[in-house]
């Protein structure tokens, strides 16, 4: 079963103008784990309805896929999508931290805290924008809305 992840960010454009010159358009980035882009590229091949994934394809941008960061885990994958940087950059390598001693309990890298660099939100915030995100891997307190 897929996981859904999408990060929602409300801006007003790519180019900043003043507020009173521009319309708001939000940007809304879906992230389905480990859903290969065939399956709404070719979804009359496989059966597949997905009305809204298809709408994407006429209404607005995507990609035929990313270039994979490693490890190509989910954690580190969609930090370098929000970061622009490499894992190596970032900070977050793995989907758990490495914790020998299990002080961490199991627990995974759930923390925006734990990015080291800035993020799509910190820019869009920084922006004067505002931001939701909806279950985005190491978001856990990001400094949004």
């Amino acid at each position: 079963m897929f996981r859904f992840l999408a990060l929602l960010l409300a801006v007003a454009g790519a180019v900043p103008a003043p507020a009173a010159e521009r319309p708001a358009v939000p940007l809304v980035i879906v992230s389905i784990d480990g859903m290969g882009p065939g399956y709404v590229l070719e979804a009359d091949r496989y059966g597949l309805k997905v009305p809204n994934l298809r709408r994407f394809l006429t209404e607005g941008s995507w990609a035929r896929g990313v270039k994979g960061v490693l490890p190509t885990v989910t954690y580190a994958s969609h930090t370098t999508l929000v970061t622009g940087v490499s894992p190596a950059r970032h900070g977050i390598l793995y989907n758990e931290p490495f914790d020998p001693l299990d002080r961490n309990k199991e627990g995974w890298y759930w923390y925006a805290e734990d990015i080291r660099v800035p993020t799509l939100w910190d820019a869009a915030r920084e922006a004067g924008l505002d931001v939701a995100i909806v279950d985005w891997p190491v978001s856990v307190g990001a400094r949004v809305c």
